[in-house]
């Protein structure tokens, strides 16, 4: 940023007009706040300097004066144009509307936000361009005194922090002919294949030969035994960092580990690993991986499990319902601050503190939420749907004999959830989608299973019954009545999911911790 309020960057005539919108500036800083790595920057020096002119990025106008210092982007001209017109933006004019640079960072919500036409923004949203300096977010701050609490103060200083010592890497080729230029920029946006985090720590910290776990593939393989699926849908990486007492939000980039230690945390999070996972499957009744609602629920578990080994019952219970009203109330939904506080909660050498800890960071009471009549597997909703139809022990559709669901899992994935119609019927408002189109079945979606969902409601309703199919529905079913049979199952889904989630998550009922605990606690 230096660099362009000295007039330093510049952009080359080949380069393509800008194309970011406001959502797309709104992901680029969500990005940057979390730690997230938005990739390198590919800059041009040539040995004659560059003309004086106006530069024009965004919102931000820039009197360059003649430079041999100049930098060309050749490629983050979209990034580069979008962090710099949030961050040096102008004040703006309220009686206009806001461009697609002009944002703020809400405290409360810790959510990047725009203002409507013509309206001035709350006292508790920072404006992005206060943040790179830390003498005017500190004016800024004791300005806005009054509308903030020690928590947002603190925030807010977090996220100039965050922002300040944020690193893009960059590449930089010396060259006097821009046809070399073109050509890098040709093939660097059209072909190749970007390194993912995992990529770069396993190619920072993988073992030498002979040692054990050689990296995160061979901890999700010595896993493979569970059968919970591919562990390698699990963070892996951030479960070795949180064994090793490091900020699991933070890139690899800004890691300096000792590589023998870390090493070592691979070995112990895997076993921690082992642990969570016989948890989740027994305690929290999620059979795999696929259906836990948030995979980065394990990275605080993982450092439980590290901790206390061997829990007690109670704690097992408690933290079980700690998993379900976090995953109800999607409170990781928000990314690295609410994984950060879950990590915190854990304190070491207290079992029954470390659990209490982690209660109070969701609500006891149970929240307003509404099943999605959609299904997509992807989505945390969908996947406790899932888990609410499996928990029916449903048969074989076919046979009427029990399913082996581990198995089915492992083998079909969220496949074993088929869809009665394969798209919207004529005449109908069937999405194909939804969630009352899909039943937990192992042979052919499609018009297979239509004709054996009308043959069951005929004459076998007990195989129907462990699906939700309530009675109005296969009475429905059997007349032909499709319509009428999917707006009744899909109002017992939604009971019936809704009846799940609050009997695994159990709002309201008392979160004491164990007999041991408390009279230990009275002892002393």
């Amino acid at each position: 940023m230096d660099r362009v309020v000295q007039g330093q960057v510049r952009v080359p005539p080949f380069q393509r007009a800008l194309k970011w919108d406001a959502a797309d500036v709104r992901k680029l800083l969500d990005s940057v706040w979390r730690g997230f790595p938005i990739g390198t920057l590919l800059l041009w020096k040539r040995t004659t300097p560059a003309e004086a002119q106006t530069l024009q990025l965004g919102p931000v106008r820039i009197d360059a004066p003649q430079s041999a210092e100049a930098l060309w982007v050749v490629d983050g001209q979209q990034r580069l144009t979008a962090l710099t017109g949030t961050l040096l933006h102008p004040p703006p004019d309220y009686g206009l509307p806001p461009d697609d640079f002009e944002f703020y960072f809400d405290l409360e919500k810790e959510a990047f936000v725009r203002r409507a036409i013509r309206n001035k923004p709350l006292p508790n949203w920072l404006p992005m361009w206060e943040v790179l300096d830390s003498a005017r977010l500190l004016k800024w701050l004791r300005a806005h005194g009054n509308a903030l609490n020690e928590e947002t103060e603190a925030r807010a200083i977090e996220l100039g922090k965050s922002f300040r010592e944020y690193q893009v890497p960059g590449i930089v080729v010396e060259s006097d002919s821009d046809e070399v230029l073109r050509e890098i920029f040709a093939r660097t946006n059209s072909a190749g294949r970007p390194l993912t985090q995992d990529d770069i720590f396993h190619a920072l910290y993988a073992a030498r030969p002979g040692e054990t776990p050689k990296g995160l593939d061979e901890m999700a393989a010595a896993l493979a035994d569970l059968r919970f699926g591919d562990a390698r849908e699990l963070p892996l990486r951030q479960t070795v960092l949180v064994v090793q007492g490091v900020d699991p939000t933070r890139p690899v980039k800004e890691l300096s580990l000792d590589k023998d230690s870390l090493r070592g945390a691979m070995a112990k999070a895997t076993q921690a690993l082992r642990r969570t996972i016989i948890f989740l499957k027994k305690d929290a009744r999620i059979p795999h991986v696929r259906l836990l609602p948030y995979s980065f629920l394990v990275v605080p578990l993982v450092r439980f499990f590290d901790w206390f080994p061997q829990p007690r019952p109670r704690s097992r219970d408690l933290l079980a319902r700690w998993l379900w009203r976090t995953s109800a109330a999607g409170t990781l939904r928000g990314g690295a601050p609410p994984l950060r506080a879950a990590v915190r909660a854990i304190v070491q050498d207290n079992e029954e503190k470390s659990v209490q800890a982690l209660l109070t960071l969701v609500s006891h009471e149970k929240p307003s939420f509404s099943i999605s009549t959609r299904f997509d597997p992807r989505t945390a909703e969908s996947r406790m749907a899932a888990l609410a139809l499996l928990a029916q022990d449903p048969v074989d559709l076919d046979q009427g004999t029990p399913l082996d669901i581990e198995t089915l899992l492992l083998d079909q994935g969220p496949s074993l959830f088929a869809r009665v119609f394969l798209q919207s019927p004529l005449g109908m408002k069937i999405e194909p989608g939804a969630l009352a189109n899909r039943f937990v079945y192992r042979g052919t979606e499609g018009v297979p299973l239509q004709k054996l969902l009308q043959v069951l409601a005929q004459s076998h309703s007990e195989r129907l019954s462990g699906h939700i199919v309530p009675e109005h529905a296969r009475v429905a079913l059997a007349r032909g009545d499709w319509k009428g049979f999917f707006a009744h199952r899909t109002e017992a889904l939604a009971r019936h999911v809704e009846i799940y989630v609050s009997k695994r998550a159990r709002w309201g009922e008392t979160d004491r911790p164990s007999l041991a605990a408390l009279i230990a606690e009275a002892n002393e």
